[in-house]
């Protein structure tokens, strides 16, 4: 056997790890850091009040890393602009105003059997031109309405039915949907602090 060949050969997983595996193990090793810390966090109550300061402080600091809540008074307009029966749910596509002249466009997921109040999901679709409407996102999105939860996904900035860089003269995108288009309002926008 050639000695470069031996080489090859003998080298590890980890030499071939790529910047999506690095990327991952990154976020996995920081997030077992704190898993463990707030289990043992929640560990140490030992009572109602302890357990309703922890409750405090973990809604603080959700509302903290989302970056707070965004003031607005501008209404939100929301309309449903179809209605579909699937069977054990329905399925409503709606459109409504994040901000002004800003919006979003995002499907309802309601259970058929739905008792209240229910538990309800927030889904924000990852990194794909399809959006909410992707099949891995749609079969998530079907699993937790079976599971009696009400889902709202929404489609992110330049995915789905969202587009910054259209342009109705032409009827082209002028930037590739997803990351390319939120990267366009992003850049610049980190840019300017």
């Amino acid at each position: 056997m050639k000695e470069s060949f031996k080489t090859f050969c003998e080298m590890n997983e980890s030499v071939f790890r790529t910047s999506n595996s690095q990327l991952r193990d990154f976020i996995n090793a920081g997030q077992e850091k704190r898993f463990d810390w707030a289990e043992q966090r929640r560990g140490r109550i030992s009572n109602l009040e302890e357990l309703e300061q922890y409750n405090k402080e973990m809604r603080k600091r959700f509302i903290k890393e989302l970056g707070g809540f965004i003031e607005t008074t501008e209404p939100l307009d929301a309309q449903i602009t179809k209605i579909s029966d699937k069977g054990t749910f329905t399925l409503e596509s709606i459109i409504f105003k994040s901000r002004p002249h800003v919006y979003v466009t995002a499907s309802l997921y309601l259970p058929k059997d739905l008792i209240d109040p229910a538990p309800a999901i927030l889904f924000v679709c990852g990194h794909w031109q399809n959006g909410r409407m992707c099949e891995q996102y749609n079969q998530v999105c079907q699993t937790l309405v079976q599971a009696g939860m009400v889902v709202f996904s929404i489609d992110p900035t330049g995915q789905g039915e969202r587009s910054n860089y259209y342009d109705l003269e032409t009827d082209k995108y002028l930037l590739t949907r997803a990351v390319p288009d939120h990267d366009g309002c992003g850049v610049p926008a980190v840019a300017t602090g």
